[in-house]
């Protein structure tokens, strides 16, 4: 069972404690990370409010310990420049394409984007004509299409 970070502050104690009694062991999300009075936009945006920010891309829980021991690595390089795509995840890639969609790929066809929000406008200035978007939404996907050409 997972209790959310801010579960805590919003759950009765006696529902809290007996959410947590139902753990038998921790995980990440068990541990409540308060981002109030931190750098967090979407903390601070509701700051005093009663708000209860839930956003999808900004999640409050820590990294997962493999993922910090990468960065960590990383960081110890002490050099920050561009770098491509291992050929590892390429290929997990398009193993994955295959296997799930029967999709047969080259490398070459893969376009590595660095995140949704360029994907996003990369594809709507390639339709020729109108784009749909549902709402609610996450907020780019009703920004990217006014470029020239899309509406």
């Amino acid at each position: 069972m997972i209790i959310p970070s801010f579960g805590e502050r919003y759950l009765s104690t006696a529902l809290y404690q007996h959410l947590r009694s139902l753990n038998q062991r921790l995980s990440i999300f068990d541990t409540p990370i308060d981002r109030r009075g931190t750098d967090s936009i979407k903390w601070s945006k509701y700051a005093g409010r009663d708000i209860l920010p839930l956003w999808v891309a900004d999640m409050d829980f820590a990294a997962p310990p493999p993922v910090l021991a990468a960065l960590q690595q990383r960081i110890g390089q002490g050099v920050f420049g561009y770098g491509g795509p291992w050929p590892s995840l390429t290929e997990s890639v398009l193993a994955h394409l295959e296997s799930q969609y029967s999709w047969k790929m080259e490398p070459e066809w893969i376009v590595w984007l660095p995140g949704l929000v360029t994907g996003l406008n990369v594809a709507c200035r390639a339709v020729d004509g109108d784009v749909l978007t549902a709402t609610p939404i996450y907020p780019p996907f009703l920004s990217a299409p006014r470029f020239p050409g899309a509406s």
